[in-house]
């Protein structure tokens, strides 16, 4: 998956969907850099939240193909 919600291994997406996800990307890295984590710790950080994030959207996408 690419930011945004573009899969890589095909289906539907957004230029406008990966614009904001990129957005986002790097407002999170800003704040996380302003407020004073290490270099390591950023990484780690934000490897947490788009492994949070990917788990959502696997959960979401379950939820809907179930309905369906």
């Amino acid at each position: 998956m690419v930011i945004g919600g573009t899969l890589l291994t095909g289906g539907r997406g957004y230029v406008l969907g990966s614009m904001i996800g990129v957005f986002v990307f790097a407002t999170i890295n800003t704040i996380i850099s302003f407020m004073g984590a290490e270099q390591s710790w950023t990484h780690i950080i934000i490897g947490a939240l788009l492994l949070l994030f990917i788990v959502v959207q696997r959960a979401i996408v379950a939820r809907s193909d179930r309905r369906t």
